[in-house]
């Protein structure tokens, strides 16, 4: 399956901190917010480039799929679109997770992608809502800032 982006842009994304990578076992980078919890990030994008609001995995701690989280979007973006699909992705599991060995090579995710009308500028919301296969779930509200 291809990835929704070129490897190249979604590592420069994630390079850059704007990542929100999930896991049902573990938060793994982004500590995911309690079970059911609302989640609130603020997120910035180059006028006229799609820019990564996340990605998230299940993945065993041999790195194998768990099984693929349920991302929706609940709340589409006025001055833009937010398009999620599965692929393989690189996560960014902390030191001392069991599943930090993971993060050498892609693996099976859902990422979600905000991409700005064209001559968007300004502010912008989405919320997404994603849901793991053993329950695990929150959403989250990006405060988007098109510049």
């Amino acid at each position: 399956m291809k990835p929704a982006l070129p490897i190249l842009l979604a590592g420069a994304v994630l390079l850059a901190g704007c990542a929100d990578t999930g896991s049902e076992q573990d938060g793994a980078r982004s500590h995911g917010p309690a079970n059911n919890a609302h989640h609130v990030r603020d997120f910035t994008v180059a006028a006229g480039h799609p820019g990564l609001l996340g990605n998230w995995f299940s993945l065993n701690p041999d790195c194998s799929l768990a099984g693929y989280p349920t991302v929706r979007l609940l709340s589409p973006p006025a001055h833009g679109t937010v398009s999620i699909a599965q692929g393989s992705f690189y996560s960014d599991y902390p030191a001392g997770n069991q599943r930090r060995a993971c993060n050498t090579e892609p693996r099976p995710g859902v990422q979600a992608v905000y991409t700005p009308a064209p001559g968007a500028i300004g502010p912008d919301e989405a919320t997404i809502q994603v849901i793991f296969p053993r329950g695990r779930a929150w959403t989250t509200t990006f405060h988007v800032t098109i510049q």
